[in-house]
């Protein structure tokens, strides 16, 4: 009995390790799979965009760049920068608390990740997300007034924290230029400002984008 029972659990351990071994053959012949593979279609791109919204009840225009790989056609992965082209005009205070006109400079880059949805299709949706960080300006435009060539002062600035996520409709012009227009909204976090707030960057927006690349 104790021969039969040996002999049983011998056969169960050595049927145990001939399937682990068999195992660890057939995984060491497998890939780990990532996004990033040598059989992956990957291509560049890079896009010029123009983005009008606006900033204290004013209309703001933000001209910028984004661009990096396109995998397999529909996964974006690059990085996107973008600054205020017209600096937004308020009313707010400076150091010596005197009310005056002042001005909105600065920008911001990051991460950008995104995909494309059908892109083989002569019309086909993108929807691009950014997430990094930037810089704002509160400037005294006026007040080296004897000054020509720069007559600003910088009242106080702050870096702050942004996600742009946008939605674009492309069209396929060539295999290597698109046009796109969209909407998005920019979301800005950590603002520390007597005259500029989160509430004041964070809005929707229209934009137009000019493509060139490996489509």
């Amino acid at each position: 009995m104790r021969k039969n029972i040996y002999l049983l659990v011998s056969m169960m351990i050595w049927g145990h390790l001939a399937f682990a071994q068999n195992y660890m053959d057939d995984e060491e012949k497998k890939e780990i799979k990532s996004l990033i593979h040598k059989d992956n279609d990957i291509t560049g791109f890079g896009s010029a965009d123009f983005k009008i919204g606006s900033v204290k009840e004013k209309q703001s225009l933000l001209v910028g760049v984004h661009g990096g790989m396109l995998i397999n056609k529909n996964v974006m992965l690059g990085l996107g920068m973008y600054g205020w082209a017209i600096r937004p005009d308020f009313v707010g205070e400076t150091n010596g608390g005197t009310s005056t006109k002042l001005e909105m400079n600065g920008g911001y880059a990051g991460l950008l990740l995104g995909c494309k949805l059908f892109p083989k299709e002569i019309i086909h949706i993108s929807l691009p997300v950014l997430v990094g960080a930037g810089n704002i300006q509160a400037l005294d435009p006026y007040h080296f007034a004897s000054y020509y060539d720069d007559r600003s002062l910088t009242v106080e600035s702050s870096s702050f924290f942004v996600v742009d996520s946008a939605a674009e409709i492309e069209m396929n012009i060539s295999h290597h230029f698109r046009l796109a227009v969209g909407a998005g909204y920019r979301f800005a976090h950590g603002l520390d400002m007597d005259n500029l707030t989160d509430g004041d960057l964070s809005d929707f927006y229209g934009m137009l984008s000019i493509q060139l690349g490996k489509f």
